[in-house]
């Protein structure tokens, strides 16, 4: 775990976790909608906001089970991604 122990990985992984996670969740509710297209629809709705605060569980999972094996600066760059999905989420909501 030491050779990944990266801030560059963390940030990477905690940016593409939620994305991947968002891509199953439409799938699976808006299947007949292309994924672009279902982010389109959705954008500028206060559904949007909720979303991406839904894709970013996965990344708080994986934020902690890093932590858990010691691998502090791959958990910190976890940690800055999932906290500008955050910032980005709360401003969403508060514009639309």
């Amino acid at each position: 775990m030491r050779s990944f122990d990266n801030i560059i990985i963390g940030i990477l992984l905690g940016l593409l976790l939620p994305v991947g996670f968002l891509w199953l969740y439409l799938r699976n509710y808006m299947s007949e909608i292309p994924f672009f297209e279902a982010l389109q629809m959705l954008w500028g709705t206060a559904v949007f906001g909720r979303l991406v605060l839904l894709a970013i569980v996965p990344n708080l999972a994986s934020f902690f089970l890093i932590l858990k094996k010691d691998a502090f600066k791959l958990g910190t760059g976890v940690g800055i991604s999932t906290a500008l999905y955050f910032l980005g989420s709360l401003i969403s909501m508060l514009i639309f």
